[in-house]
């Protein structure tokens, strides 16, 4: 019989509850991640999918994945896992602040670094950023003027999967 424990799904809730509570004020984020509070003058949205309307500042869902291997030659029934859970990091701006986008857009991938990282997400591993890829600025010139910014961030964490 195989025990299987595979870690992406559930990493992948945690991580979100996690920086939900951050969002909504209902837990302190650490410090530094403090930009992740969602304020009337500066809202944060954070969903598991890309929302039809999001906020102006939005954390949402990338890519789940997930590789498998034997963890040592001497037992080659057991796999470790390695999950990548995608986040998207999404700023906009209704004007023409192209500086200001991306220094909000570096803040806030930052704050999330620090969110996820600074309190463990679960005791039987470990999670580590492991790729970020800013993607081109948006300038949007008419009707009216904005610019929008966007960057992935992608998280791996290693943990026994199964035996």
């Amino acid at each position: 019989m195989i025990a299987v424990n595979l870690l992406a799904w559930p990493l992948k809730r945690v991580a979100f509850a996690r920086l939900m509570s951050y969002a909504d004020g209902s837990v302190t984020p650490p410090a530094g991640a403090e930009l992740l509070i969602s304020t009337a003058t500066r809202p944060v949205e954070v969903a598991f999918s890309a929302p039809a309307e999001p906020e102006r500042i939005c954390i949402y869902g990338a890519p789940l994945r997930a590789t498998f291997e034997e963890v040592t030659a001497e037992s080659p029934a057991t796999f470790g896992e390695v999950a990548l859970v995608g986040f998207r990091v999404r700023v906009f701006d209704p004007g023409e602040d192209e500086i200001g986008v991306d220094q909000v857009l570096g803040d806030m991938c930052t704050a999330l670094t620090i969110a996820l990282l600074t309190v463990p997400l679960f005791a039987q591993g470990r999670v580590w950023l492991s790729a970020m890829q800013q993607d081109p600025t948006i300038l949007t010139p008419a009707p009216e003027p904005s610019v929008t910014g966007a960057a992935s961030m992608v998280f791996s964490a290693a943990a026994v999967a199964y035996a």
